[in-house]
């Protein structure tokens, strides 16, 4: 029996993060799980499971109480950084001193079915009151853009996997573009895409797969000054180059 003031939320996905079925033998096992999975959805403001001993009988009754949480999320930050290089051979830097903003859009019930989708700016200036190799005060400027959707069911290419109601776990997709200009050096763009799934076993194990990982970097308008560093110090042609990486990967904990 679904009761409700208004309708945020599509059966489905109530379905999924409740397992305790009607007519099921009572199982705290199952009840301390619809707890876990309710809190872990991160679309209610607060939850409570009432249970009602129906009278002359070896029934009980669960009410599941459910206030939901507001849909939208923002979050705004500043963050400050200071880095004293004492190496003199270092190439690149010296006394660094970096101011950020950090802006955050949160959506946690897309389509009804607690989708949560993050939408981040990041915006940032370093100065720099010792750099060998340009005079201006600011040393490099940042802005990058982040989206993460994560879906709270299984989507993976085993339809199996995906009905197995004794997995839980979640999809995610994450996409970044960030641009970096160091100025009088040269300019570098990073792009990276990855989806994949995590999933909860027995015995709190849990597996993550990231099925497919795109990331492209973008090196262009160098300057003759870069090049002379990268002449006189080779190693930083493997930190500061054009480069296209695809793959796989998986974790366990």
């Amino acid at each position: 029996i679904l009761r409700y003031h208004e309708w945020l939320f599509k059966v489905n996905f109530l379905a999924r993060t409740i397992p305790l079925r009607s007519g099921d033998i009572f199982s705290q096992k199952r009840y301390n799980e619809t707890l876990s999975n309710i809190s872990k959805a991160g679309v209610w403001q607060s939850s409570n499971i009432r249970i009602l001993e129906v009278p002359d009988s070896n029934v009980v009754d669960l009410v599941i109480e459910l206030i939901p949480a507001k849909k939208f999320g923002f979050e705004a930050s500043l963050e400050a950084s200071y880095s004293a290089v004492t190496n003199t051979s270092n190439a690149l830097a010296g006394n660094l001193f970096g101011v950020s903003t950090n802006f955050s859009l949160t959506n946690r019930n897309i389509a009804k079915q607690a989708i949560r989708m993050t939408h981040s700016i990041r915006a940032g200036i370093e100065l720099n009151n010792r750099n060998r190799v340009n005079t201006s005060l600011i040393n490099s400027t940042e802005l990058s853009y982040r989206n993460n959707i994560t879906l709270p069911k299984l989507l993976t290419p085993i339809p199996s996997i995906n009905n197995n109601r004794n997995l839980k776990g979640e999809t995610f997709v994450n996409t970044s573009l960030a641009f970096n200009n160091r100025l009088g050096l040269f300019n570098i763009q990073n792009i990276n895409l990855n989806y994949g799934f995590s999933l909860k076993a027995k015995n709190e194990r849990r597996w993550s797969f990231r099925l497919l990982n795109v990331e492209f970097s973008y090196l262009f308008n160098q300057t003759a000054a870069f090049q002379t560093i990268i002449d006189q110090n080779p190693f930083l042609r493997y930190a500061y180059n054009t480069a296209f990486i695809l793959g796989t990967g998986a974790s366990y904990s």
